[in-house]
């Protein structure tokens, strides 16, 4: 360790004679030492996971570095590896979770690392979120436009986006035809050295094995990293890598992953516009107050529908939901006004909310028209006489709105998990069960009604099958 990292070591042992002892520790030492990149690291990573997965959060200052710590170890693992290596892993991990002023200042503490994050478009390990979702086919194309370098991104599951490729901000997307495909050239590329290379000759670097195929951008040491999280731009420092030592890249400490994380922020109720904004886009389906029926008695109903709004479409496998434009009465169920409809690709019917309760309602139209006969209140399955099943699906429009919105969100995280995240989409069904346990009562009918939806993930594939 050289005199500069022995001062750190020694101001931060100053500050706690206990820092590396689990149950000996002072108060906050462990939050200093959180709060300090510099301190960080050159500490000891095994008795930093054991404090953090054994003690409490403590003060705001050292958030950022618990965050960071946690996240760098979980998508990167546990496998001892330098001290400028391991600071690399932890750019990343600020980058990716937007905390920007700690990333300058891992920068800062370590400006041997042996590659650094210029900018990322990336889904944190253990954060259910819709966007990136670059599950199945996707593709992220280098080009350029009046002047300026982009990545376009466009999936299955993603619609398409636009950032400046050296900043990675969001821009307005430019029409293809437009624009050109830009990079170092071919030949330039048959020279380059490739980012992360088994070869034994190569620097000896861990990373996860989605980053095996790293697209140079130019001749400066800019590499595109795209995989199922997301994209990034990376930056390969030459002048530290000439001097490491090599034995090429393993792709086996992230197999194993990192410590457990924190529960994902903002799955729960109640459900905002900004969060249906984030989750939905431009599909969030919201009815101004004044065009809703006087008929929806039921008051948070109407004040869900106009201000936090539902998805105007969803897919999921065979599953589908269509919003129609306002509610409207079903025929035949005076108490029922019809949201949209639900396409469950054996089946289908009306989603409906009861105008005064606010409970809502699944209409199936029966081919053989004797219904299912159970339950007279609506609860069951409520053969209204001409063919029709009503079966009360969930307590509410925000639950079952909610449902569909957490889905969206756990979708990559159940094909492409990390792996602190296996079992995701078993998480969310249970979560999803404790929300309204008499949706999902043995021998209700909404439970196999939700189960079918549920199997986009529970079950199937990214591509629905």
């Amino acid at each position: 360790m050289n005199s500069t990292g022995d001062q750190v070591m020694n101001d931060a042992r100053t500050q706690d004679s206990h820092a590396y002892e689990p149950h000996g520790r002072a108060p906050h030492g462990l939050d200093a030492l959180l709060a300090d990149p510099a301190a960080l690291l050159h500490a000891d990573r095994d008795s930093v996971r054991e404090e953090l997965t054994s003690r409490a959060r403590r003060t705001a200052a050292a958030e950022d570095g618990r965050a960071v710590f946690r996240q760098a170890e979980a998508i990167f693992g546990l496998q001892d590896v330098p001290r400028a290596e391991f600071a690399a892993w932890l750019h990343f991990a600020a980058t990716v979770l937007g905390r920007s002023a700690y990333a300058d200042r891992i920068r800062a503490a370590a400006p041997d690392m042996p590659w650094s994050t210029e900018w990322a478009w990336w889904r944190p390990v253990g954060h259910y979120v819709a966007d990136p979702n670059l599950s199945g086919d996707c593709s992220a194309a280098h080009l350029r436009h009046e002047g300026r370098e982009l990545i376009q991104v466009d999936g299955l599951w993603c619609d398409d986006r636009w950032f400046d490729a050296h900043t990675g901000a969001p821009v307005d997307p430019v029409p293809e035809d437009e624009a050109e495909d830009w990079g170092p050239g071919r030949a330039a590329e048959e020279v380059l050295p490739v980012l992360f290379d088994e070869d034994p000759s190569a620097p000896a670097l861990s990373v996860p094995p989605t980053w095996e195929y790293a697209e140079p951008l130019d001749t400066e040491g800019r590499y595109l990293i795209e995989e199922p999280r997301g994209i990034a731009v990376l930056r390969i420092h030459n002048d530290v890598l000439a001097d490491w030592p090599v034995g090429g890249v393993s792709y086996e400490s992230s197999e194993d992953g990192g410590c457990d994380l924190d529960p994902s922020p903002e799955l729960g109720l109640p459900l905002t516009a900004a969060r249906m904004d984030d989750t939905f886009g431009a599909g969030v389906r919201r009815v101004p107050e004044a065009d809703l029926p006087a008929a929806l008695e039921h008051g948070p109903t109407r004040k869900f529908l106009s201000g936090v709004g539902i998805p105007g479409w969803w897919a999921g496998g065979a599953s589908g939901f269509s919003a129609d434009s306002v509610p409207t009465p079903l025929d035949g169920h005076p108490d029922l006004l019809v949201l949209g409809s639900l396409d469950l690709g054996h089946d289908e019917g009306e989603v409906c909310v009861h105008r005064t309760t606010g409970t809502v309602h699944f209409v199936r139209s029966d081919e053989d028209g004797d219904g299912d006969g159970t339950g007279g209140d609506g609860t069951g399955g409520d053969d209204d006489g001409d063919g029709g099943t009503v079966v009360r699906l969930v307590r509410d429009v925000e639950t079952f709105t909610l449902f569909l919105e957490n889905l969206r969100r756990y979708m990559s995280a159940s094909w492409d998990p990390y792996p602190e995240e296996s079992g995701a989409e078993f998480e969310y069904e249970s979560r999803m069960e404790r929300l309204d346990p008499e949706a999902f009562a043995d021998g209700a009918p909404s439970r196999e009604i939700w189960e079918q939806v549920f199997a986009a993930i529970t079950v199937l594939g990214v591509y629905g099958y």
